[in-house]
């Protein structure tokens, strides 16, 4: 048994949790991503849903870590969420990897489906110390009517 974040739980049984509630996307990324206690975890798989709005659309992901418990903890506010390196997780069902010229990587996801599943993973954490997680989305397609994002997360050892 493994005395986590989420409680007693058999070490062999991953903890599921919601990352990001299925709800409609816009250009911008999600303001307040949820975010995810890891300790005691060592890694995560990550579940993605995108049902587009419109022929176009496409969604972008972003993993975020904080080394921190706490925002307080953090000596400078701009310091508490760091951005996952592109190279670091293999992405399932045709999502193409790509990177800002600021080098904050993040994931396109994109197919012909009007509604698409996704997996990201996995995603390794407890080598880095990371004391939470959270998942950002945005919608990247140039259409009018933004489609919408389900974020699952599996913690497992």
């Amino acid at each position: 048994m493994t005395d986590g974040v989420l409680g007693v739980v058999p070490a062999e049984v991953p903890a599921q949790v919601v990352a990001r509630a299925f709800a409609a996307l816009g250009s911008s990324w999600d303001a307040s991503p949820v975010e995810i206690p890891v300790a005691g975890f060592a890694q995560a798989m990550l579940y993605i849903t995108y049902a587009r709005g419109e022929a176009g659309g496409i969604v972008d992901v972003q993993v975020q870590f904080s080394p921190y418990a706490l925002d307080a903890e953090a000596s400078d506010a701009t310091r508490v969420w760091f951005d996952m390196a592109e190279a670091e997780v293999p992405v399932g069902a045709g999502g193409t990897p790509y990177t800002l010229l600021t080098q904050t990587a993040f994931w396109q996801l994109d197919s012909e489906e009007a509604v698409d599943n996704f997996y990201l993973g996995p995603v390794p954490f407890a080598r880095y110390g990371a004391e939470r997680l959270r998942v950002r989305a945005r919608e990247a397609g140039e259409v009018q009517e933004d489609g919408s994002c389900e974020i699952v997360a599996y913690l497992g050892w």
